[in-house]
């Protein structure tokens, strides 16, 4: 392995680290590329999800017992119901346009919140609707399957609540700790995890270690609003490439 690979190994992992204990969600879209420098894309998949499983360990003892139990509730059994249907998706939706529709989506979201003063305009916090959880966690779970990107339609739903920093950042890692778990299986039978991905998953577990580390540090030090912010600007950059992948 080449130095410049071995520091794109170490940049990605601090960008997933950082991404899933700071903020919970983002890492798929800011970090895939970064992998994909190094490796084929159906490697750097393979080689993703046992850092993220980890990442998800790790938050889940930090931020235990900060957690929206209504929102897991919620959300959790309809993602896994969107899972299920993931793969017989993928015979009538490309990845691509499935991409490219959550990119929209978060666009939308994004400019709506900015054109009414930003995530402030919730002072309270919106209560989510039965309906709005199902539809949401439903998506999450498709988006998850077919494109890893249900962290998006997560945040979506979550961020207009105006929950604690830590709170939205336990919930999310308790909902993707189960999701990212059903992965493990279909993952393991497809070869996309092997000896070869876990080999570069241990070379990226340093940066994803510092990562974690700065998410836990950046987390407990922001304001509910800066937090909200910064969240909304993961959303865009988020929209933004995914609206422009290949």
């Amino acid at each position: 392995m080449t130095v410049s690979s071995f520091l794109l190994l170490q940049l990605g992992g601090v960008v997933l680290g950082l991404s899933k204990t700071g903020f919970g969600g983002g890492a798929g879209v800011l970090t895939t590329p970064l992998f994909a420098l190094v490796m084929d894309a159906r490697k750097a998949v393979g080689v993703m999800l046992p850092l993220l499983i980890g990442c998800d360990i790790m938050a889940l003892f930090y931020y235990r017992g900060r957690i929206s139990v209504s929102n897991v509730l919620l959300l959790l059994p309809p993602m896994i119901l969107g899972i299920a249907f993931g793969a017989p998706i993928l015979g009538h939706i490309s990845d691509r346009l499935l991409k490219r529709l959550i990119g929209l989506m978060a666009l939308l979201f994004t400019y709506t919140h900015v054109a009414s003063k930003g995530p402030n305009r919730f002072v309270k916090g919106v209560r989510p609707s039965p309906l709005s959880g199902f539809l949401f966690g439903l998506g999450a779970g498709v988006a998850s399957a077919v494109a890893h990107q249900g962290g998006v339609l997560t945040t979506m739903f979550l961020l207009p609540q105006r929950l604690a920093p830590d709170v939205f950042v336990g919930t999310t890692t308790v909902l993707y700790f189960v999701v990212n778990g059903m992965k493990l299986i279909p993952y393991l039978q497809m070869h996309l995890i092997n000896l070869a991905t876990l080999q570069s998953s241990l070379w990226s577990l340093p940066g994803v270690l510092i990562g974690a580390l700065i998410g836990f540090f950046c987390n407990r030090r922001l304001s509910q609003d800066q937090f909200s912010r910064l969240v909304l600007i993961i959303v865009f950059v988020t929209s933004v490439k995914l609206m422009m992948a290949p």
